[in-house]
């Protein structure tokens, strides 16, 4: 199923760019005008990313239907094992970011005409930017945990165009900051604006939670992507 969405998804977005390079305009003005909406829609998708990733993290309840346990379990599970998502293949990694891919991608495509306007053009090319942000997001999250990622991925993290394996261990050492996975460009502004979640022994609980089972908090051995062992203990949301 996740690779028949990645297909799709990828043809979806081919004939998305097709169209767009058919009525691309002759002008500098224009051709700007594109470029700087794809850009826009990536950078869309890294915001998105970060804020799905906090919601995921810190406020989503495991045991609601479907997204508990195909997403919000795994997203914890991360933290124990994060190398454990470069062990997926191509269609676990990638299969459920094709979904949601999909639902930008494809009622673009049946929404633009065969001739848009400029500014159809320019919406048309933000919503590729966002939806191949979207698709490749967990690749690249994967990417950042390998040790041997490709050389030309590698060259695109030294120049934080990619999430980058330093920047992305940020979130790893703590996991309350760096929460944008596609290219942690937005993170320099989540970092501000999203509330921590209050660790154990920052409360007058915290001893009784030490000497109590407590439902609510999960223990999480932490490794950064290069391996280096951290053991923390946090509360649920």
């Amino acid at each position: 199923m996740g690779g028949l969405a990645l297909l799709v998804s990828l043809l979806v977005g081919a004939s998305l760019a097709l169209r767009i390079a058919r009525g691309m305009p002759a002008s500098a003005i224009g051709l700007a005008t594109l470029v700087g909406s794809l850009i826009g829609g990536w950078v869309l998708a890294d915001l998105l990313s970060g804020l799905f990733h906090y919601w995921a993290d810190e406020r989503a309840d495991e045991c609601m239907p479907f997204l508990g346990r195909n997403v919000i379990v795994p997203f914890r599970e991360h933290h124990a094992d994060p190398r454990a998502i470069t062990r997926h293949d191509l269609s676990e990694t990638n299969g459920d970011n094709a979904l949601g891919a999909l639902l930008v991608l494809g009622p673009l495509l049946a929404w633009v005409p065969a001739a848009p306007t400029p500014s159809q053009l320019a919406l048309s090319a933000l919503g590729l930017g966002l939806g191949l942000g979207v698709l490749v997001t967990n690749q690249v999250h994967q990417w950042a945990h390998a040790r041997h990622a490709p050389r030309a991925v590698r060259w695109l993290q030294r120049r934080g165009l990619l999430l980058s394996p330093a920047h992305h261990a940020r979130h790893h050492r703590a996991h309350d900051r760096a929460y944008c996975i596609t290219a942690g460009w937005c993170n320099v502004l989540l970092d501000r604006v999203l509330p921590r979640a209050p660790r154990a022994t920052d409360t007058p609980q915290a001893h009784d939670t030490a000497r109590a089972p407590n439902h609510h908090a999960h223990r999480r051995a932490i490794t950064t992507p290069h391996g280096a062992p951290l053991e923390q203990t946090r509360r649920a949301p």
